[in-house]
């Protein structure tokens, strides 16, 4: 039974009194039966219900908006050493030793590496690329090292300056190619060192083929036992 023909058994003879819902004190029926129906079924009850509904939806739609639109921050590189893996007159092989840190709620991708070389404070050894693709993965930080190769004329007198026991400056200087989906980008990093006689030579000594390490025995300050 609905409530508007309950209200009709048991309201006044009077002509305003169906015509107001909430005048319920018009009717015959105790106030706590009205109180109880009207929380129920009334419009204004069901109007405030409504209403409260679409107030909640609409802080959890702000809420998943504010998370899932909330702008990508981009990703930071720290170098923090080179290593020298190889080293010829026409060749350098380097190990770059980065921290990459990324602060965002998806994962990344490092999808290349450009780097430039310069010894010597002004003796420019060459621009290498890596390709290789290496994983950021989200809200933390990762030690990553990116193989280069350089292809040089220009490393005769770093060799030299290794043979006779000195140290050589250097500095690399590149950008990262950063991306994924959600998030593209080119992040550069610098950094300075300098590469140990004791390494140049070790490298050098490597490099020269078994039948011409005989002829090195002639030189100076060279160990040709490190191998």
């Amino acid at each position: 039974m609905c409530l508007d023909s309950i209200e009709s058994r048991h309201m006044k003879k009077s002509p305003s009194a169906s015509q107001t819902h909430g005048n319920w004190r018009q009717f015959n029926a105790p106030p706590s039966f009205w109180t109880a129906a009207r929380a129920l079924n009334y419009p204004s009850f069901r109007w405030t219900r409504y209403t409260g509904c679409v107030r909640t939806l609409t802080l959890l739609a702000f809420a998943g908006c504010v998370t899932a639109c909330t702008k990508p921050e981009p990703p930071t590189l720290r170098p923090e050493r080179v290593e020298l893996v190889a080293i010829s007159p026409s060749m350098l092989d380097l190990n770059l030793e980065l921290s990459a840190t990324n602060p965002n709620g998806f994962d990344l991708n490092v999808e290349g590496v450009t780097a430039t070389v310069t010894m010597n404070a002004n003796q420019k050894i060459g621009t290498a690329t890596s390709t290789t693709p290496i994983s950021m993965p989200k809200k933390s930080s990762t030690k990553i090292t990116v193989p280069l190769k350089f292809q040089t004329a220009a490393l005769g007198p770093i060799i030299a300056a290794g043979l006779q026991n000195k140290s050589v400056p250097y500095q690399v200087q590149g950008e990262a190619d950063i991306g994924s989906s959600k998030l593209r980008l080119k992040v550069p990093f610098t950094i300075q060192g300098t590469l140990s006689a004791t390494d140049l030579r070790r490298t050098a000594v490597q490099s020269v083929p078994d039948a011409l390490k005989p002829l090195l025995d002639g030189l100076p300050k060279l160990p040709l036992d490190v191998h």
